[in-house]
C-alpha cells in the first residue's frame, strides 16, 4: 500500500489520524493472516498539501516501491495529481481526504474511489441541515480555489433549492494556511450576519475560531464550519459552547456500533488520543480494498476496480456501496451544533441535535454525473 497525504501544516492533524487508522486496519488484517496470504506492507509519505510533492510522491511510491494500492490525499488538489497518476498506472486509489466533486465527474477515472461524501452531497446535506435553523443572513468565508468556491455556490444553490431565500451579504476568499482570518472576520461582522458559512478546514478553521473567539464573534452570530471531530479535538475544553454547528463525515461518537466502540478504545489506547473522522475513514478505505482484493482474488488494478464498481463494501463506517456509475460512496454526512457542556469522558464538547443526511437525498444523479463527465 502507497499512502500519501498531509502529516504536517494546516492539515497536518487529518493526515496523522488518516494514517494512523490505516496502520490499525492493516495490523488487523496481518494478524488474520494477510490478504490472499500475503502480509500487508504500506508506505507514507507527507506531501504537506503541496500538489508537486503529491506527484513527487506517488511517482515514487509507484516505480521504487511497485505498490499495489495507492491511498490519499490531503487536498482536492492532491486528490487530482494522485488519481491521474492513478490511471496512468492503473492502480486502484481509495480517497478518504479531499472530496471535490469533479473527482467523480469531469476527472473521473475507473480506479478511483471516493469514500466519503462529495462536494456536491455536502452542501446539499448542509442545506437540508441550515434550513431548519431560523437564520437567513448569511457571510461566506471560503478558500480561494475550488473547492471552496464550489462548496459555497453549491450551498447556496441547494438552499435555493429548498426553497430558501438567503441574503448573502458577501464572501471573504482566503488562501489555505494563512496566520490570520481577522481581515475577513472583520468584514463578516460589519455586515451584521446571523450565520457565517465556513468552506475554511482543518488547521484553518481551528485558527479562526481562536481569532473569532477574541471578537467575541459566537455572541454575535452563529458559525458553521465543514470539518468536525478534528476541530473539537484541537480546540478541546476551550471549544465555543455557543453558536457553533459542524459538520463531520464519520463521527465516532455517533457511529454506535460495536465494532466503532471496539476501534475507538484501541486508537485510544495506541494513540493516547480520541479518533477524528479521518481516523475512521482511513481505516475504512483499507477495508474497502481489501475487500476488492478478496473478491478479485487478485491485486491488479483493473481487477480490484472491477470487483469494487457497483459493490456494497463492510467497514468500521458501516456498510455501503460505490455507485457504479461514478465510483462514488453511498455514504451519509452528519451535522450538529457544538454542545454547551464538555464531556467529561471526552475532553471536548461533543455534537448536539444531530441531522444525519441521507445519501439517495444528496447524490448527484448518474445522468448528471455522466453529462458533466463528457
Amino acid at each position: 500500500m502507497g499512502v500519501d497525504t498531509a502529516t504536517s501544516g494546516f492539515f497536518g492533524e487529518s493526515g496523522v489520524d488518516g494514517d494512523d487508522g490505516m496502520t490499525m486496519a492493516v495490523n488487523a488484517i496481518n494478524k488474520s493472516g494477510g490478504l490472499l496470504g500475503k502480509k500487508v506492507l504500506v508506505d507514507f509519505r507527507n506531501d504537506n498539501a503541496s500538489v508537486p510533492t503529491a506527484i513527487s510522491n506517488t511517482q515514487s511510491l509507484i516505480q521504487d516501491d511497485h505498490v499495489s494500492a495507492l491511498f490519499g490525499a490531503s487536498t482536492s488538489s492532491t486528490v487530482g495529481a494522485m488519481e491521474s497518476l492513478a490511471t496512468k498506472y492503473q492502480l486502484p486509489l481509495m480517497i478518504w481526504n479531499g472530496n471535490d466533486i469533479a473527482t467523480v465527474t469531469t476527472d473521473y477515472s475507473k480506479y478511483a474511489f471516493q469514500l466519503q461524501p462529495n462536494t456536491y452531497m455536502e452542501p446539499l446535506g448542509a442545506a437540508q441541515y441550515l434550513s431548519k435553523l431560523p437564520y437567513r443572513r448569511y457571510y461566506f468565508i471560503t478558500p480561494d480555489y475550488s473547492f471552496g468556491r464550489d462548496d459555497i455556490d453549491s450551498f447556496q444553490a441547494s438552499m435555493k433549492s429548498l426553497g430558501i431565500k438567503l441574503d448573502n451579504l458577501g464572501t471573504s476568499y482566503t488562501q489555505i494556511g494563512q496566520p490570520s482570518f481577522t481581515s475577513a472576520i472583520s468584514a463578516a461582522l460589519a455586515t451584521h450576519p446571523q450565520m457565517i458559512f465556513l468552506g475554511i478546514f482543518g488547521g484553518d478553521e481551528v485558527t479562526f475560531i481562536k481569532q473569532a473567539e477574541s471578537y467575541n464573534l459566537f455572541s454575535k452570530t452563529a458559525v458553521f464550519g465543514p470539518t468536525g471531530t478534528d476541530t473539537l479535538l484541537a480546540l478541546g475544553k476551550s471549544t465555543p459552547t455557543k453558536n457553533l454547528y459542524l459538520n463531520d463525515r464519520a463521527p465516532f461518537f455517533a457511529i454506535k456500533t460495536a465494532a466503532m466502540k471496539t476501534f475507538t478504545n484501541q486508537f485510544h489506547t495506541l494513540y493516547g488520543s480520541w479518533p477524528s473522522e479521518w481516523g475512521v475513514l482511513g481505516y475504512s478505505a483499507v477495508q474497502s480494498w481489501a475487500q476488492g482484493v478478496e473478491k478479485a482474488k487478485s491485486f491488479t488494478g483493473n481487477a480490484v476496480s472491477a470487483a469494487l464498481k457497483g459493490d456494497t463494501v463492510h467497514t468500521l463506517k458501516g456498510s455501503f456501496q460505490f455507485q457504479a456509475c461514478d465510483n462514488q460512496a453511498v455514504v451519509p454526512d452528519y451535522f450538529g451544533k457544538v454542545a454547551s457542556t464538555v464531556s467529561a469522558k471526552y475532553g471536548f464538547p461533543l455534537l448536539t441535535d444531530l441531522f444525519v443526511s441521507s445519501p439517495t437525498k444528496t447524490l448527484m444523479s448518474c445522468s448528471q454525473a455522466l453529462k458533466l463527465r463528457g
